[in-house]
């Protein structure tokens, strides 16, 4: 039997960590962190939230074949240490401009559920963004500038969810979570 792996996919300040924690609590999907260069944000905890690690951790994970691919985002490297052998349901942010990557090196593996969030409005995820990088305004325009290339992704993916609010969200999760499984 396959189990499933959901990316959750979609722009920042989206919905996709609130999202991921709520799945994580109420369904019992574990998630599987991505390692990162970048600098914890607020209450950000290594090991819970992220892999915090130097570039050149990374460098060398990535020489050692710990990743297949690399994403570079404002000056910092993502990437994820997939499980060999995938025993049970997995949820994990992913990016978009990664779901081929994702397809060719998961295949045969598990089942692969591609999921776009965004939120309800432009208004909206500028209030998001606001709230979370505390009104800088120049990572604010940053995050505003790159959803215009991460909204290409959605139609790539296999659901859509507009993050309105957080129940309302996680319900439309669960009948996704529901109809996938095996």
């Amino acid at each position: 039997m396959k189990h499933n792996l959901y990316f959750l996919i979609g722009p920042s300040a989206s919905g996709k960590t609130t999202l991921l924690e709520k799945v994580k609590q109420q369904l019992n999907i574990k998630d599987i962190l991505s390692c990162t260069t970048r600098k914890p944000r607020e209450g950000e905890i290594n090991g819970k939230d992220f892999y915090f690690i130097s570039k050149a951790e990374f460098l060398q994970k990535e020489k050692q074949g710990d990743f297949f691919y690399r994403l570079e985002a404002f000056d910092n490297y993502y990437s994820y240490e997939f499980p060999k052998v995938f025993n049970q349901d997995y949820i994990v942010i992913g990016y978009g401009d990664k779901i081929q990557t994702y397809k060719e090196h998961l295949a045969g593996k598990v089942n692969l559920v591609f999921i776009f969030t965004m939120p309800p409005s432009q208004e909206e995820l500028l209030e998001r963004l606001q709230q979370r990088y505390k009104n800088d305004q120049t990572k604010i325009r940053q995050r505003l500038e790159a959803v215009k290339y991460e909204m290409q992704f959605k139609d790539g993916c296999d659901y859509t969810i507009v993050t309105k609010d957080e129940e309302q969200t996680f319900e439309k999760f669960k009948k996704i979570f529901n109809k996938n499984k095996i």
